[in-house]
C-alpha cells in the first residue's frame, strides 16, 4: 500500500531527500533572522561602548601597521602574527581581536598599494558571538572592553 500524500509530507527530511533538496532544506531549516536595532544606553554604557570602539580601531591601526611593514595581508598569517600580542595589549575579547584582524585583511584585499588607517570611531562588527539577545522585556548582553 502506498503512503498517502499527507503521510509523505509529514516526513520533511524524507521528502527533501526524495527530491534531492536535502542541503537546501537544511539551509532553510537553520535560517537566521538579522535584526537592526537601536541602542539606547545610559551615559556609563555609552562611554564604555565608545571606549570599546576606540580600542578596537586602535587595534586595527596597529595590525594594519604590522601588515603594511611586513607585507602580510592574509587573514590567517595576520592572525598568527598579531593575535596574542594584540589581545594582551589592547585588553579586548578574543572575538573582537579576531574581527579586527579580519577587518584589516578585508581592507587590504581591495588595494594593497596604500596603507590602511582606521578612524578612531569607525564601525566595528558585533556578531552573534559578541551580542546576545534574549526575550523582548529583558536586556541583551554586549561585549565591551571594560
Amino acid at each position: 500500500m502506498k503512503p498517502s500524500h499527507l503521510q509523505w509530507l509529514g516526513d520533511k527530511r524524507r521528502l527533501a531527500n526524495f527530491f534531492g533538496f536535502a542541503n537546501l532544506f537544511s539551509y532553510f531549516h537553520f535560517l537566521k533572522i538579522i535584526l537592526q536595532i537601536k541602542l539606547l544606553p545610559d551615559e556609563g554604557q555609552a562611554a564604555s561602548l565608545v571606549r570599546t570602539i576606540q580600542q578596537a580601531n586602535m587595534c586595527c591601526n596597529s595590525i594594519s601597521e604590522i601588515a603594511w611593514n611586513q607585507k602580510v595581508f592574509s587573514r590567517f598569517r595576520l592572525h598568527k602574527e598579531v593575535y596574542y600580542s594584540h589581545k594582551s595589549v589592547f585588553k579586548l575579547s578574543a572575538q573582537v581581536v579576531a574581527l579586527c584582524i579580519g577587518k584589516v585583511a578585508d581592507a587590504y584585499r581591495v588595494d594593497r598599494k596604500t596603507k590602511r588607517i582606521f578612524r578612531p570611531k569607525g564601525s566595528i562588527t558585533y556578531d552573534n558571538r559578541l551580542l546576545s539577545f534574549k526575550e523582548i522585556p529583558f536586556p541583551f548582553g554586549l561585549s565591551v572592553a571594560d
